[in-house]
Order: C-alpha cells, then structure tokens, then sequence
C-alpha cells in the first residue's frame, strides 16, 4: 500500500525519516497526517473490510501516536480518543495526558534553548532510532521542475544568473518582517553590483507585500503572485537559485536542504531554536534589550528590525555570492 506523507516541519524531517524507516520494516503500517490539533505521527494497523470497484471501505485502529507538537490540545484529543500510547515531550501542561513523557531541560524555570534538529532527534532515539544528525533533505519533483521552466519562459528570464531568491514574508506574524523599502534597495543594489534576476516570491496572502516591494524598486524585480508558487514550484526555484535572502521563515530551512546559500534576517526569535550550523548561512540581527521577546507583533518601536541596515544584509549577500555564484544546477 503506497503511503502519502505530508511534511510541514522541515527541521523534523531528518528524525520523522528515521522513525518511518525503521518502524516501515515492521508489521505496523504507518499513516502520516496533520491534525486540526497538531502535527503528529499516527502508528497504526489497516485493514481492508470491502472492496468494490474503486471504493475501498477500510478501518484503522490507532495504536500509538507520536506527538512532535507541543500543544496541549494534541494531547489531550490523543487522550479522549483512548489511544493507547502516547508519545512527546512532558511540557505545557499536558504530561499527564501522555503514556510515554520526555523531559524538556531547563534553566531556572524556563525551558532551555535547544536547537530543533536535536529536539526532535531526541525523539526519534527514543523509539530506538540512530540520533538523526542536522542534515535537512528535501527532493523536487517534474511537475514543479515544469512549472517553474514555464514561468522562466513566460517572464523571458531563462539562463540569467545570478538567480537571486527573496521571500520577504513570514507567516509568524509582523514582527518577523524586514521592512519592504530595505528589500527594494537590497534588490536594486545586487542587481547593480551582479546583473542577473531577482525573483520576489510569497505564500498565498502575502502578494500585496511583495507588490510593494517591487514597486519601491528601480530596477525590475520579477514578482511571483500570478499565480502564487506552489510548494512544489518554490522548491525547484530554490533549488536552482544562487542565493536566497528571507527572514527568520521556512524558506530558510529549504534553503539549506537544497545546499544553497542563505541570508537569514532575525528579529523576535532567537536564532538558537533553529540552528543548524549550516556554513552557508549568514544570519543578520541586532541585539536590543527587550529580545528576543518571541512576539508576533511588536509591541514597542520595531528595534531589532529596524536595526538591520542594508549595508548589513548586503555585505553578507555580497560574501556568498562571491564563493557560490553560478554553482547552482
């Protein structure tokens, strides 16, 4: 039976790989889904009650879940559905509703700053995994790879290099965002100083963002919003591309699966939760009194973006394109 698994968090990707293939070679069938709840990984056993013609009637009982959330609402449905084990990290309230608890570090109350990759590592060995290691890993695929020569045709920019990617969105919420006249000048200045194309991407409601940006420019920046690439696109883009510069979003984490280079803005976050000691990173932020604060919207002047200059996030774009350009497939 084939299996479709849905991935929305890249940093997971190396340790839920692990899980899946040890425990596909088993007799427990697997289902991967996202819940209203939260993304979990369901164990469970399938089996086939009728068939007739292309419906199948089928019935699943659920033997164990893996919660990879933190919330306490996956928990406590895992709970009220009665499945039988119960496997995540012992915070937010809900460890008693959990059969198998991970203690979370901390430091004087709070919970340690731990990266993502061995967060989600742990659990992974946990369930008798190897450690998973940091090494993000995503794949394209041809009708992304299509899609994307087709619009490169579409907008006469097939063979430009450098091909230089900025996602100037984030759906965290506003405080995560770099001011969109400082994109524009950032665009015009890599356009003046290398030629080549900037291609100003965003998820579905972020158009007017990148719109803006493209018409603070007074080079030609080629807006992606007509259509909206789809995940599948934006991974054969990004592939390709010769640097990418985003803010602290996901854009960065397929970035680094694809080995290209990135220029990360950071603002509310703080950079450790998400490190992956990638080489070709560059991460741009300022340290302000009231940071990291995790805030989706600022409640205050805006310091740790507005703080950013061009220069800065230039001198870092400047640094990897001067060692990778042209070395995109």
């Amino acid at each position: 039976m084939n299996t479709e698994i849905a991935i929305y968090a890249v940093l997971g990707i190396s340790a839920l790989s692990l899980i899946l293939t040890i425990y596909a070679l088993t007799k427990i069938k697997l289902l991967v889904q996202i819940l209203a709840a939260g993304f979990v990984v369901i164990f469970c056993n399938i089996r086939i009650l009728t068939m007739a013609g292309d419906t199948w009637s089928i019935a699943i009982t659920i033997l164990w879940l893996v919660l990879l959330t933190n919330s306490f609402r996956s928990a406590l449905l895992a709970r009220l559905a009665g499945i039988s084990r119960r496997v995540g990290y012992d915070r937010d309230g809900r460890g008693r509703l959990l059969t198998d608890r991970l203690a979370v570090e901390r430091e004087g109350g709070v919970i340690k700053v731990i990266r993502m990759v061995d967060y989600y590592g742990a659990l992974a060995e946990y369930l008798g995994c190897d450690p998973p290691g940091e090494k993000l890993e995503l794949f394209t695929e041809p009708g992304g790879d299509g899609a994307l020569e087709e619009r490169f045709a579409r907008l006469d920019v097939a063979g430009r290099r450098p091909l230089m990617v900025m996602s100037p969105g984030a759906s965290f919420g506003t405080s995560k965002l770099w001011p969109v006249e400082r994109f524009a000048a950032l665009a015009d200045r890599l356009i003046e100083a290398h030629g080549g194309v900037v291609m100003l991407t965003c998820a579905p409601g972020e158009q007017e963002l990148v719109r803006r940006i493209a018409g603070l420019m007074a080079r030609e920046g080629f807006v992606l919003d007509d259509p909206v690439t789809t995940l599948s696109e934006f991974k054969s883009l990004v592939k390709r591309c010769d640097l990418m510069v985003c803010n602290d979003a996901g854009a960065r984490h397929v970035a680094k699966a694809f080995n290209r280079p990135v220029v990360t803005i950071f603002g509310p976050t703080h950079p450790g939760w998400t490190d992956t000691d990638y080489p070709m990173e560059r991460k741009i932020m300022v340290p302000v009194n009231c940071g990291p604060c995790q805030k989706k919207v600022c409640p205050l002047d805006h310091g740790c973006m507005a703080g950013i200059s061009v220069d800065m996030v230039a001198t870092a774009a400047e640094e990897l394109l001067k060692g990778c350009q042209g070395e995109a497939a």
